[in-house]
Order: structure tokens, then sequence, then C-alpha cells
């Protein structure tokens, strides 16, 4: 179905079926501009992808932790030197707290998905905010929370004011896959390899022992893209970055970089060192937490 041909179904019904959830709209329009251009309908506050001129895209994983796998997820992470945003499911973090806390520890960021892996649309407005406040506790120690996942993908309004009134806000996504453990997994990763671009959210799921593939997956998603020059960043840094603008200029190169807020780098994501002598650079930096997140443009010599 082409652009032209899903905006005649009206406006409500193009409201309607966003609102089906980030899963059901990124299987039912695969181009993710088509996906871009229908989001800008929704008059609602929640972030699908990001406009950002950096070669950066979050990668965010729903309904762990999981004793095993999650682990398994950060080292791929560490080796990639990519960073995630983890939607985790309240009830699951019990018992897994030094899980959670590797996640917090190694760079991440969490986000909250409720407390059962069931879909939050149908919860009382009492209970929903219930749930996020009980998720928000159990993540306290690992620092502020900014970010919510419904269960589902499926939201209302109403949800979205509850979460405000907690200084939470929704992502969603334009990129997102179920892994079965199979080899189905591979294909997966390519399909979404191909439609990740700058500012992209994807959405990968965990959580269960039957989506151990997803491991693979990310190794493969985070190999194919470094080769395209895309670096993985938490949801946060990724906003953050929206706010940079890069000029242009012939034979420039770029790295995304973290630094501590007193200067020190903490990280060069893409690994090309600094520049080399006879270079001008820029570097632009935005405020995340307690790191400083950024660009640093390497001009060629006059």
């Amino acid at each position: 179905m082409c652009f032209t041909e899903i905006m005649r179904l009206g406006r409500g019904r193009v409201l309607g079926l966003l609102m089906l959830g980030s899963g059901a709209v990124a299987a039912f329009l695969r181009p993710e501009p088509v996906v871009r251009g229908l989001v800008r309908l929704l008059p609602f506050d929640v972030l699908w992808y990001v406009d950002t001129q950096v070669r950066v895209f979050a990668l965010t994983f729903d309904d762990g932790p999981h004793p095993d796998i999650t682990p398994l997820l950060l080292d791929v992470l560490a080796k990639h030197r990519a960073r995630a945003t983890f939607f985790v499911i309240g009830e699951r973090v019990a018992g897994h707290e030094p899980v959670v806390a590797r996640i917090a520890a190694e760079g991440h960021e969490l986000g909250i998905h409720l407390m059962r892996d069931e879909p939050s649309v149908r919860l009382p407005d009492a209970e929903f905010r219930r749930q996020l406040g009980q998720v928000m506790s159990l993540l306290a120690p690992c620092g502020d929370i900014a970010w919510f996942r419904p269960g589902s993908g499926w939201f209302t309004p109403r949800m979205l004011r509850s979460a405000a009134q907690l200084d939470l806000r929704c992502v969603l996504g334009t990129a997102v896959a179920l892994n079965g453990g199979g080899a189905s997994d591979r294909r997966i990763a390519r399909r979404l390899t191909r439609r990740i671009r700058p500012g992209s959210i994807v959405v990968l799921h965990e959580g269960t022992a039957d989506r151990r593939g997803v491991v693979a997956t990310t190794d493969l998603i985070l190999t194919e893209l470094a080769e395209r020059g895309l670096v993985a960043v938490t949801v946060s840094e990724l906003t953050a970055l929206s706010r940079l603008t890069l000029g242009s200029r012939a034979g420039s190169r770029y790295g995304v970089f973290f630094r501590t807020q007193g200067g020190e780098i903490l990280e060069d994501l893409l690994g090309r060192g600094r520049p080399v002598r006879g270079q001008q650079h820029i570097e632009l930096v935005y405020p995340v937490d307690q790191r400083l997140v950024g660009v640093t443009q390497w001009l060629p010599s006059p």
C-alpha cells in the first residue's frame, strides 16, 4: 500500500491505525519514510523517531531483564561500543537486580514497560498510574527515568497525560521485530538494517528464553550498520543529538563522543581517534545526565 492509498483511508482511520501500536504500524508500513510521514499526523506527544543530521539511531529492547539473554546482549553491545535503552517489565526486575544494575553501570538507559507483559491500554487509569510508579521505584537505584513504552505498543491520550504527570514520555519506534530463535532471525536482521537510517528508533524484544535469537540479530544489525557509519545510542542521547546542526563541507569527517562534565573523553563511538595536526575541528555538545554527548566535525586542512 502506497502513501497515497493510505491517505484515502481518512484522517480518523489513519490515526486509529497508528494507535494500534508500533509493532502493527511497522509490520503494515515497511518503508520508514512512509511511517515517518504518517506519525506526523498524530496530535500526541509520542516519540517515534528523531530528525537528526548525525548518523545515529536509538536501539531499544523490550520485555527484559532475563538472567541469561540480557547479559549476552550487554556483551554484544560492549563488543560494538554501542548503547541502548532497555524497557523493562517490573515483575522481571525482582530477583534480577544485578542484571539491571549492570545495564546502568555500562552506560545504557532504563525505561518503563509496566509491571507485566500485557497490553497496558487495558489497565484502568488508577492501575496504570500505580504500575508506572511501582516500576519507577524499582529502578530508582539506577537513576532518574524519562521514558516509558506501553505494553504491546497500544496507547491512549489518557495514558499519555498520566505518564506526563510523572515526567515520563512515551517512546514507540519505526522499526520493530520479534525473534523466534530460528533461521528467520538472520532475515529479520537484514530486513531491519535496510530500513534503519539516522534518527530511527529500533525496537527488539528479549525477556523470555524463546527470544534468545535476539542476541545474534543484534550482533548482525550492529555489524552491518557500522559498515554504513551508523552508531547505536540511547533514546536520550538520540534526542540530544537531534539538537545539533552540522555544517557541510567537502572532506569533513565526523565522530560521536561522550565526555564527562569535566571534559574527559569517555568514548569516541566511531573509533576515529582525534584530529590530526593541521586539521580544524568543531565540537558540538549537549548535556545528558552527567555526561556530554556530541559530535566532532573534522574539517580538511585549508
